[in-house]
């Protein structure tokens, strides 16, 4: 069965509904209505045949995240991750496509750009790498840029280095010492990175699911598929799409683009109509 819903058969589905019973009518539009897609007015039949239409192309193919897709876009998931052969859609990972094209040239012209900086051994203060480095990052360099995700929430990446920096003075930056110092205590450390009180719980919930359920061994979250990894992380508290793809990137070495609202993002999308 093909991934993507088929628009003309849908609204031939809906065509009796849609003419003959309000009742049905209502049921059908009920999904649209809390997705707050049109306003709660009476409908024509041209009406709503244009807001089924609307809704299954340019909201839900292209728009709505899905849990089953790893909260991913369906037009993104198949760019990534669907071959399309006569007759049929093959759910496989494609070794070259649109985005690694992209990344391809970007890296041809500006080189590593040093992401993720990460505290070198006996030292307090993050520095970006002179290469590389993904494939051989130790536990606790994964862990770091995962507690370093979290902080850089809605502020700038200067604010979170003061809490990495304090973090590391302290000697707590493992996930079996951040699960056992207060909350109070993990709130102080992390001032400077704003909205400390909200990410303490965050980053206190983080580590006790990644102790209880991986044993504090990101390794067995970044062994799985792309697309189970990214649900597994999503599903922590305070986890956003944002959050989840920085670390998938950039400590797990996934395949994968951050995605967010900025001007270059927003300029690369709309050149190569990803």
């Amino acid at each position: 069965m093909s991934e993507r819903i088929d628009t003309a058969l849908t609204l031939d589905a809906l065509q009796m509904a849609l003419s003959n019973r309000t009742e049905i009518r209502k049921l059908i539009f009920h999904s649209f209505k809390m997705e707050g897609l049109y306003p709660d007015i009476p409908l024509t039949k041209n009406q709503a045949r244009s807001i089924v239409f609307d809704y299954i192309e340019i909201f839900y193919n292209r728009q709505r995240r899905h849990s089953s897709l790893g909260y991913l876009y369906r037009k993104v998931f198949r760019l990534n991750f669907v071959s399309t052969k006569p007759g049929e859609d093959q759910i496989v990972p494609l070794p070259v496509n649109k985005a690694n094209k992209i990344y391809q040239n970007l890296l041809k012209r500006f080189g590593h750009q040093g992401w993720w900086p990460l505290t070198p051994k006996g030292k307090f203060y993050p520095v970006y790498q002179t290469e590389a480095r993904t494939s051989d990052l130790s536990n606790q360099e994964m862990f770091e840029i995962c507690v370093g995700a979290l902080l850089t929430q809605n502020t700038a990446w200067s604010n979170v280095v003061k809490a990495l920096v304090e973090l590391n003075k302290a000697g707590v930056l493992t996930p079996q010492k951040l699960v056992k110092i207060s909350f109070s205590r993990m709130a102080g450390l992390i001032r400077s990175s704003g909205y400390f009180r909200q990410k303490s719980k965050r980053l206190k919930i983080f580590v006790k699911v990644l102790i209880k359920r991986y044993q504090g061994d990101l390794n067995k979250i970044f062994s799985k598929p792309l697309v189970e990894a990214r649900k597994e992380l999503l599903a922590c508290y305070g986890f956003g799409p944002e959050t989840v793809d920085s670390i998938l990137l950039y400590a797990g070495a996934y395949p994968i683009f951050v995605v967010d609202a900025s001007p270059s993002i927003v300029n690369i999308n709309s050149k190569s109509s990803i």
